[in-house]
């Protein structure tokens, strides 16, 4: 929803941009809070986007900026002693960091970024089913699956499966408000 905030003028109210952002911020930093082994899918498709350019309105900056905010603060020692010393439910946000799944999350994420810029925008790609199969950047879900079946960490795929969904659900409501006109008096 954010992208039809920033990118295609969608408005709601005033701010909605910068509202949206600050609440994936969090969003992404409760999540990671709750199931840090999510963070390498996290982190690999947040730094993949900001390599790319995608990351690239007000709204976006602010939602990373809060995310890694957060981050850091959950992991200074005056937070980690903190947390030890009472029960939490928030856990270290980086406990479930891997580098080696960072990576291939982080390569997938590039290719299938690419392959959206270079070919399917260029219009390379002539074949509809295809267009709509390379659309969906499969690369990153697979990498995803692949890494959940080799670890355990259903997490993994599940996370990155409900935010493609996310994503695409609120693409078509985006769409559907977009094409709403208001009323005339």
């Amino acid at each position: 929803m954010l992208k039809r905030f920033s990118h295609d003028g969608l408005r709601v109210l005033p701010g909605t941009n910068l509202l949206s952002g600050f609440a994936y911020g969090l969003l992404l930093f409760c999540i990671l809070s709750l199931f840090p082994h999510a963070a390498p899918v996290i982190f690999g498709t947040v730094l993949g986007l900001l390599l790319v350019g995608k990351i690239d309105a007000p709204g976006h900056y602010l939602g990373v900026a809060v995310l890694f905010s957060l981050v850091l603060c959950s992991c200074s020692p005056a937070c980690v002693s903190a947390g030890a010393a009472g029960s939490s439910l928030i856990s270290n946000p980086l406990s479930g960091f891997s580098i080696p799944f960072f990576l291939i999350i982080l390569v997938a994420n590039l290719f299938d970024e690419y392959v959206n810029d270079a070919w399917l925008d260029a219009g390379k790609v002539k074949n509809r089913l295809l267009t709509g199969f390379l659309g969906l950047r499969p690369v990153l879900e697979i990498a995803c699956f692949l890494i959940s079946l080799y670890s355990g960490l259903w997490v993994i795929w599940l996370f990155i499966l409900f935010t493609d969904a996310g994503y695409v659900g609120t693409t078509l409501l985006g769409e559907k408000l977009a094409k709403k006109k208001p009323k005339s008096t």
